[in-house]
């Protein structure tokens, strides 16, 4: 019966609108994802040092970079545009330079938010398991048709993309020091891209969890391996049905069977014994699930974790075409090759 107040709970706020547009189901979207402007190895500014009267002098430039196709997916085109933007402190001294890749995905008819974000998020994954760190992946635009830009005098004068504002905007901290990427947008490009939206749609529910076990690293060992392990049969009993084994034969095969199945396809590429890892990780899930047998160590159920990430990792390399010898040059090199060790 009048004004009041209270809160709204909004997944996203769009700026600036001032009719009845239904950006719930915008024509394009913008997002914001970490580590992919360096993935790229692109950037939208050049720099410029001399000297000259005893002076030394820096030109910063900004540059056109265009963007990079990557076809379209089930009706929805996805590119990746490079930017820039220079954000001027309020009040203050501090001239910020950033420089910018957007993912963007555009779609003849509108689609809803969540269609458009399988498309920005799968790119996020593929980063995620490429050097294995969490990144972000924020909507920062949108647009829709029923929204042209318009002059004061109401003619219209092309598209519109929007602001948005969402409730985790803050973008992932990039990790310390240099970590080298499994996968690399020169060897994939917009095929390689494409192979992988199609791999993460068919194999959704072995990499699911594999993927998302990197945001519960808090959780106990225990919790991470059977996170993680349902991923791993899933793959095994994937690849015997892509293999032309029956539904029922697949699902029959034993934990040990499915993770040999994974390991056929991997060769010598991984920075452990692939064979031992089957059996030390088969003990380990099956200790945990089973209370009739023995509970495994926490260090084990850890090191069970951190290889099965490894062997998911590799795989998605191979069938993305990584030569078997890249492979296994960069994974010596990573990170996640150390086991965990219990502290005397």
């Amino acid at each position: 019966m009048g004004p009041g107040s209270g809160t709204l709970w909004a997944r996203a706020a769009i700026m600036g609108v001032d009719g009845d547009v239904n950006f719930e189901r915008p024509h394009g979207m913008q997002t914001e994802i970490s580590g992919l402007r360096a993935w790229l190895g692109i950037t939208s500014w050049q720099e410029e040092f001399d000297r000259a009267d005893g002076h030394r002098r820096a030109r910063l430039r900004s540059q056109h970079t265009p963007d990079i196709g990557l076809g379209e997916h089930g009706g929805v085109s996805l590119c990746f545009r490079p930017g820039w933007r220079i954000a001027h402190e309020d009040g203050g001294d501090r001239r910020i330079v950033h420089d910018l890749v957007h993912c963007v995905t555009r779609g003849g008819d509108p689609l809803a938010w969540d269609e458009h974000q399988q498309l920005h998020r799968a790119i996020r994954d593929l980063l995620v398991l490429s050097r294995w760190h969490a990144e972000s992946c924020v909507v920062s635009r949108v647009l829709h048709k029923d929204d042209p830009l318009r002059t004061m005098d109401g003619k219209e004068h092309g598209e519109q993309w929007r602001d948005v504002i969402v409730p985790d905007d803050s973008p992932a901290v990039p990790p310390s020091g240099f970590r080298d990427h499994l996968l690399r947008f020169a060897e994939l490009k917009e095929e390689g891209i494409g192979c992988w939206i199609a791999l993460r749609n068919s194999f959704a529910r072995a990499l699911d969890p594999v993927i998302t076990s990197l945001d519960i690293r808090k959780a106990s060992p225990s919790t991470m391996l059977a996170h993680t392990g349902p991923g791993l049969e899933a793959l095994g009993y994937l690849l015997l049905v892509r293999d032309g084994k029956s539904e029922r034969v697949a699902g029959s095969a034993t934990l040990r069977e499915r993770f040999d199945r994974i390991l056929a396809d991997l060769g010598d590429c991984l920075p452990f014994d692939g064979p031992t890892w089957a059996a030390d990780t088969a003990k380990a899930y099956n200790g945990l699930k089973h209370a009739n047998r023995a509970e495994p160590d926490p260090v084990d159920v850890l090191n069970g974790w951190r290889s099965s990430v490894m062997v998911v990792r590799a795989w998605v390399a191979i069938e993305l075409g990584t030569p078997a010898v890249d492979v296994k040059a960069r994974l010596a090199r990573d990170p996640q090759r150390h086991p965990y060790v219990k502290a005397e």
